[in-house]
């Protein structure tokens, strides 16, 4: 992962892979220390690069957004691609969560988190 420092009220995090049951423990450790850090209003959650997500990554935004909307924060989920996005719709999460098609500006700073490590994953869609 990839956090951006965009102002003092937005973080963009940049997610480079497919959160999964493999790599989750270490992407909970990395989001949960970010949300922590309490230096933003609003943190934005780029999932452009992420083409799969399971229940546990799931799990794991849905917890992050509870504990951004008790600190009155603010959690976007932008630039989710279908397959994410349909994950999203299907456990009615995107009724719930805030979605944007753009993430914000870009910011010239960069600090590195670190990258997930993940087994490739094999999935396909039935045909409808």
């Amino acid at each position: 992962m990839t956090i951006i420092k965009k102002n003092q009220l937005e973080n963009v995090l940049y997610i480079q892979q497919d959160i999964s049951q493999v790599n989750a423990p270490q992407f909970r450790s990395e989001f949960f220390t970010i949300l922590q850090s309490n230096d933003f209003d609003c943190l934005w959650l780029d999932m452009s690069q992420v083409n799969f997500i399971d229940s546990v990554g799931i799990g794991i935004i849905a917890t992050a957004y509870s504990t951004v909307k008790q600190q009155s924060r603010n959690l976007v989920i932008c630039k989710a691609n279908p397959p994410v996005r349909m994950v999203f719709e299907l456990t009615g999460l995107d009724q719930v969560l805030q979605f944007s098609d753009q993430t914000p500006g870009l910011p010239t700073s960069k600090l590195k988190v670190s990258s997930l490590q993940q087994a490739p994953l094999s999935v396909s869609m039935p045909a409808k």
